[in-house]
């Protein structure tokens, strides 16, 4: 276990831990343009721009569901609802072959790890650690199952 991921273990028992962030990126066709994504959170604990192992994420309103894995050998089909403000998921379907072939990569961490350029005077907790991931979790487009002009709802597979 690397010195990242035993951070995540102990904070995972700590009893006072901080919140959970979790960062969205969005490879729109791993066939075609491979290197070409988006990166975001869901902006309810940061309401503006993060950034994460050097990397910024744009806040877009996201909501998730169903992510959990269970032990009686299912396999997790997770949803993802995404903020269509402007039609700008929209704009991207269309210009992504509607995500055909596209990839989501879900990342997990504890705020005090992020990068210190999100906090005035730095990180308060003094410990950003861009090794430091609970979880780095990979999954694919099923299919859209809904699309108006609030959100457009997909999901996943892993």
């Amino acid at each position: 276990m690397g010195k990242g991921q035993d951070k995540i273990a102990r904070n995972l028992l700590d009893l006072q831990p901080t919140a959970i962030v979790e960062l969205f990126r969005l490879y729109f066709n791993t066939v075609d343009s491979p290197g070409l994504y988006v990166s975001f959170h869901g902006g309810s604990l940061f309401g503006e721009d993060i950034m994460w192992q050097g990397l910024p994420y744009s806040a877009i309103p996201v909501e998730t569901e169903g992510f959990e894995i269970n032990g009686n050998g299912q396999v997790p089909r997770p949803k993802i609802r995404v903020a269509n403000k402007d039609y700008f998921v929209t704009k991207l379907l269309t210009q992504n072959n509607d995500f055909l072939h596209a990839k989501l990569i879900r990342k997990r961490t504890f705020v005090k790890y992020l990068d210190d350029k999100n906090f005035d005077g730095g990180n308060p907790w003094g410990e950003a650690d861009s090794s430091a991931e609970l979880s780095n979790d990979t999954f694919l487009f099923s299919q859209k199952t809904a699309e108006n002009k609030s959100f457009v709802e997909f999901e996943l597979t892993s």
